[in-house]
């Protein structure tokens, strides 16, 4: 999910070993692809959710509870990410040198 918000290794691995290899360009031109892979993958996942709520929210129609659901699901989503988050960050914090 964060592939277009940080650099991404494997990427970078590639671009790393052909330059190490004296294959600079292949390794430049695998880069390119690899990151309009990624941009399409990127994409279609968007894309997918987005279509997929429409329809969920179609399908609710009268049921209460469904158009509860499709207003509360995003915001419990949202909220567990950031608690993941915080406690991958805490547990980092918490393992540097001199904390």
């Amino acid at each position: 999910m964060s592939g277009g918000l940080t650099p991404s290794p494997a990427a970078f691995l590639v671009l790393v070993t052909g330059i190490f290899a004296g294959r600079a360009g292949f390794a430049l031109v695998l880069v390119v692809c690899f990151g309009l892979g990624l941009a399409a993958v990127l994409f279609t996942v968007g894309l997918m959710a987005l279509t997929g709520r429409s329809l969920v929210t179609r399908a609710a129609g009268s049921h209460a509870l469904l158009q509860l659901a499709t207003r509360v699901a995003p915001v419990l989503a949202a909220c567990g990410i950031t608690l993941i988050g915080v406690g991958i960050s805490a547990s980092a914090v918490a393992g540097l040198p001199g904390t």
